[in-house]
């Protein structure tokens, strides 16, 4: 058809980089491939498509990673370290912005402080996530504030949460149209993730939107931020529901860590920022950041 490109960029190892892999040796096109999380910490562990994944990325320009941790997970696989490039995930701060957006009505409607988890809520660790909140943290919660209420918001959720809807402070809402406007409506995310692949999108996603978020070691793995000031970080259920406990009950400390959350990521992982060296990295030096954002 006459069309071509200067280089293929899988964005995750399987099996995405290896039909790139395929792809750049049938065009003669050089290929990079970006490891986001699961596929290094899961797939990967996999016998099968590990060999065609290593396979894979010895035949990759540069490899990939969106944070250190799974730099060194890639290097215990056997990728040498001087083909590994850390080119931490970016979130649309310019959209993310809660000035854009008037709070979710329906949220608003329901008892407070309101407490918001966000995901796709038919993947595992944020289900397991969920139910910890409801099952466990919540309930420390309301012995000091009996009034608060936890939301889950994200496409997806299983029988185990929608039968949990309206009962003991807990909703779920599943798929929602814009999911700034209930970031906007709550007063702390709460993020308690045992398991954590990668960055996790929905801390960047209430901190830009400049909400004090509680979270998980855990989840805030990968995140370059500093705990006590961008958000808080406790080890378990106890100490995970006093952060909350003591966020909610100091107004003016919580929304400067939401101001301290949200200035750090626009200076730090905006689109702009994070797609910087991009070009560099994939060897098309002159590539416009709204291109390669695109």
């Amino acid at each position: 058809s006459g069309w071509t490109c200067d280089v293929i960029d899988a964005h995750y190892l399987y099996p995405d980089a290896v039909a790139a892999a395929a792809l750049a040796r049938r065009l003669g096109k050089p290929f990079v491939a970006t490891a986001r999380g699961s596929d290094v910490n899961l797939i990967a562990q996999m016998p099968g498509p590990q060999r065609r994944i290593l396979e894979a990325l010895e035949q990759a320009a540069r490899v990939i990673t969106v944070s250190a941790a799974l730099e060194r997970a890639l290097h215990a696989l056997g990728v040498k370290r001087e083909r590994i490039e850390v080119l931490r995930n970016g979130v649309d701060t310019a959209s993310l912005d809660p000035t854009l957006v008037a709070p979710e009505p329906r949220m608003l409607a329901c008892e407070g402080p309101r407490i918001v988890f966000t995901g796709q809520m038919d993947y595992l660790p944020n289900a397991q996530a969920a139910l910890r909140v409801m099952d466990r943290i919540l309930p420390l919660i309301r012995e000091t504030m009996p009034t608060a209420t936890f939301h889950v918001v994200g496409r997806g959720p299983k029988d185990e949460l929608l039968q949990r809807h309206g009962k003991d402070g807990c909703h779920v809402w599943g798929r929602v149209r814009d999911i700034r406007t209930w970031l906007k409506a709550a007063d702390l995310a709460l993020i308690p993730l045992d398991i954590a692949r990668g960055v996790q999108n929905k801390v960047l996603e209430a901190m830009s939107m400049q909400l004090p978020v509680v979270l998980s070691r855990e989840a805030a793995t990968g995140i370059d931020a500093v705990a006590g000031e961008h958000f808080a970080v406790a080890d378990n259920d106890a100490a995970l529901a006093a952060e909350t406990v003591r966020l909610l009950s100091a107004p003016r400390l919580a929304a400067q860590m939401g101001l301290s959350a949200r200035h750090h990521l626009v200076c730090t992982a905006s689109w702009q920022t994070a797609l910087a060296s991009l070009g560099h990295v994939v060897g098309l030096h002159a590539t416009p950041l709204h291109d390669a954002a695109a």
